[in-house]
């Protein structure tokens, strides 16, 4: 799939992710960007179990789509998201 989603121009593929994250930001705002306040928010453990997935699962998914779309996104700041949700995660499992 990666393959065939380098042969889409770069315009059309940013526009592409544009469109993504601008509906994930209508509904979830705090899912989108550098992810600081939601790393913060996970490590509180403010939100469900669920929601802890849920959150992983999107931002897993947005960030090497971003990257592959030559969009401007950052690294750094989502693994740390992504790392703070993990935490929550093992932190849940050990608990039980």
């Amino acid at each position: 799939m990666a393959e065939r989603w380098q042969r889409v121009p770069v315009e059309l593929r940013a526009g592409a992710v544009g469109v993504l994250v601008t509906a994930i930001a209508w509904w979830w705002p705090q899912l989108v960007g550098g992810g600081d306040p939601l790393a913060q928010t996970l490590l509180n453990g403010e939100y469900a179990f669920s929601a802890v997935l849920l959150i992983l699962g999107i931002r897993f998914f947005l960030g090497p789509i971003s990257y592959a779309a030559n969009t401007p996104g950052g690294l750094f700041a989502p693994i740390l998201v992504l790392g703070a949700g993990l935490g929550r995660v093992v932190r849940r499992g050990q608990a039980t």
